[in-house]
């Protein structure tokens, strides 16, 4: 076989093999929350993905949202959800990797913290002073079928009053575990830095990290138009 065939035998199986260097960097997501801002399309969840931090997500209760990551505001039962009605309970969002997990290792989660349109409206608004997080996902691949134990990390990280704010994992996971075959990431509000005019607690994006390696989002789009169609059933 000459050298380019085998140059060109090497990247087709880059490309196209299950689990590959190429089919790391986009991956679909979804993506649920508790509550919007006045359930309006412009605090959409969709929007901390946007790659915009002049958009948010806001949550729509009339305090701060923050409680307790004890129990769930979204309920995930037989493909339904639901509230529960835990008062304390604090606001939320789920992402939803793609199933069935991959191989996909992520080591940081970073956010832009508040909202980010403006200076003035960054301070006008609630941010995140302390988060929850409860990561769900498998111990290794499925195969033939048959699932392999499940793990669940449950942390809580301390935010500065900072707009750009990282969650280095291995800081928080027992022995520094790596963290991939990700199903789902919960994500609770549990306090907040106070706005000067409003009570309302925003977060412009959330990125996932290999390392230094941001994966990007493919579906986002998709999402958004979706939620444009159904806007009232967005968030429960």
């Amino acid at each position: 076989m000459s050298k380019f065939l085998k140059v060109l035998a090497m990247a087709l199986l880059v490309i196209f093999l299950p689990g590959s260097i190429h089919s790391f960097d986009c991956f679909d997501i979804q993506v649920v929350c508790s509550s919007t801002l006045n359930q309006s399309s412009q605090y959409s969840i969709i929007n901390i993905f946007d790659n915009d931090i002049k958009t948010c997500w806001a949550e729509g209760v009339s305090s701060d949202g923050s409680g307790s990551m004890e129990e769930d505001k979204i309920n995930v039962h037989c493909d339904t959800w639901s509230i529960l009605p835990k008062d304390s309970a604090a606001e939320m969002f789920i992402c939803y990797f793609p199933f069935p997990p991959s191989d996909r290792k992520t080591t940081k989660i970073r956010l832009f913290n508040g909202y980010g349109k403006s200076e003035e409206l960054w301070k006008a608004n609630n941010r995140l002073k302390r988060i929850g997080i409860e990561i769900l996902g498998l111990e290794g691949e499925i195969v033939n079928n048959k699932f392999p134990k499940r793990y669940l990390y449950r942390f809580i990280v301390d935010f500065p009053d900072t707009k750009w704010v990282e969650i280095n994992l291995k800081d928080y996971i027992k022995n520094g575990t790596d963290i991939n075959y990700v199903e789902n990431i919960k994500f609770y509000i549990l306090d907040t830095y106070k706005g000067t005019k409003y009570n309302d607690t925003c977060i412009s994006e959330i990125e996932f990290y290999n390392q230094d390696k941001k994966y990007s989002i493919g579906n986002v789009e998709e999402i958004r138009a979706r939620y444009g169609i159904c806007e009232d059933h967005e968030c429960f």
